[in-house]
């Protein structure tokens, strides 16, 4: 499932698309303190108190931080943008891991085919 999300993510740009997440109000609570603890780290960042906000972190130093006022840009623009970014780095390290892995076991031959498929010389791949 997180790997078709992360697909739909990296194709969003071509075709777009939009979720919606509905929360209880527990998840509120949760969100809502998670977004104020990191809105508050966010502003010790830049020397202000914990309660800063978006204009003041830039007046200190623009685009260095990110304030979030509202949950909805938090969850959106901070933790599922974060997560992608992760789940992107450990997908690519997987799959650099599984073409390292083909590459150990590849014959001369299985080697010179995907150089000639990709317009380079066979023996590109030692």
């Amino acid at each position: 499932m997180k790997r078709l999300l992360a697909l739909l993510l990296l194709a969003a740009p071509a075709f777009g698309a939009s979720y919606t997440v509905v929360t209880t109000a527990a998840h509120e609570t949760v969100i809502t303190r998670e977004r104020l603890y990191d809105n508050a780290q966010a502003c010790a960042k830049v020397s202000l108190p914990s309660t800063c906000t978006q204009a003041q972190a830039d007046a200190k130093q623009a685009g260095f931080v990110t304030i979030y006022a509202t949950n909805n840009v938090y969850v959106l623009g901070g933790v599922l943008k974060a997560w992608y970014t992760t789940a992107k780095g450990r997908q690519t390290s997987e799959d650099q891991a599984t073409w390292s892995a083909w590459l150990a076991g590849a014959t001369q031959a299985q080697k010179d085919a995907i150089c000639v498929s990709v317009g380079l010389v066979a023996g590109c791949l030692p």
